[in-house]
């Protein structure tokens, strides 16, 4: 067993310090999380359903996206979010 306040093989998870903050979106573009708040919907579903959108094919309305990067949209982008989320 090992003694309290050893780390051992595996590294802590890091905590953010005080007042830092999260990576803003870049300059021209609209986070999700205020298209989601015109609407009164969750960013997390909005995401889901998003995603879905995504997978299917004919829907190329959300084809813009690439897995794992944020969802940071042009004004083009976030009318065609609102369409789907609409």
């Amino acid at each position: 067993m090992a003694k309290k306040g050893k780390v051992g093989r595996k590294a802590r998870a890091t905590v953010a310090k005080k007042g830092a903050s999260a990576p803003t979106a870049k300059a021209g573009t609209i986070p999700l999380k205020k298209v989601c708040a015109e609407f009164g919907i969750d960013p997390k579903r909005a995401r889901v359903k998003l995603r879905r959108a995504w997978r299917r094919e004919e829907d190329p309305a959300v084809q813009f996206h690439s897995i794992g990067s944020r969802w940071d949209l042009t004004p083009k982008e976030a009318s065609e979010v609102r369409a789907i989320l609409g």
